[in-house]
């Protein structure tokens, strides 16, 4: 039984892996009496108000990515968070938890921000390519920024339309464009009108010659 979870921050910060997923690697280190986790899939089911096949998906998951290691010990399934298993390493008891494990870290900063369909926003596990020079990456990140606290967060698809436009421009025109949006509280981008532009469409008018020419 437990009190309570406790979920590292580079843990958290994981979105590289869904919510739940996280929370499990919590329940697990909570229930760990120094002697690994012994919980079963229905039981952890119950308690996270999943299924069992959900919980079976997600503790895969949380051992491909090396955050927790499974052991079979006299014929029971232990699982333990590889923050446990490090502890026990350093106490000297560290003959029967071998596998190999990944450093526990946040997933690398230099890529647009990904999104889990469990956080009920869209997936994207590619980063968007961006146009301009790499000082423009900081005015992208502002606006990415300023729309997510703004509790209007770009879906991936509209940041690769707006990319698509921005990289149209000129990098300067560009970053103009970013910067008069966020001074404005915009929720969209906007290029600015060419002095002299004429919004009205050119129509001429056709005569029957015209038309019998096939114009």
């Amino acid at each position: 039984m437990t009190h309570g979870t406790w979920i590292p921050k580079a843990v958290l910060e994981r979105v590289d892996i869904p919510l739940s997923a996280r929370v499990l690697y919590g329940l697990i280190d909570a229930l760990d009496g120094n002697e690994g986790c012994y919980a079963s899939n229905g039981w952890i089911a119950t308690n996270l108000a999943l299924t069992p096949r959900q919980v079976q998906n997600l503790i895969k998951t949380l051992i491909d990515t090396g955050l927790v290691v499974r052991l079979d010990l006299d014929g029971k399934r232990i699982l333990r968070t590889v923050e446990k298993q490090a502890l026990v390493a350093l106490k000297g008891d560290a003959a029967n938890f071998t596998p190999s494990t990944k450093p526990i870290s946040p997933p690398p900063r230099n890529r647009l921000h990904t999104y889990s369909t469990e956080d009920n926003t869209e997936d994207n596990n590619n980063p968007l390519p961006l146009p301009h020079s790499p000082m423009f990456r900081r005015v992208w990140d502002e606006w990415v920024k300023y729309r997510r606290s703004s509790k209007k967060a770009l879906s991936a698809l509209a940041q690769q339309k707006q990319l698509a436009m921005l990289g149209a421009m000129t990098e300067a025109e560009a970053t103009d464009c970013i910067n008069r949006s966020i001074s404005n509280d915009w929720q969209g981008l906007f290029p600015e009108k060419k002095s002299g532009y004429n919004s009205k469409s050119f129509s001429k008018i056709l005569t029957k010659d015209a038309h019998a020419n096939g114009f």
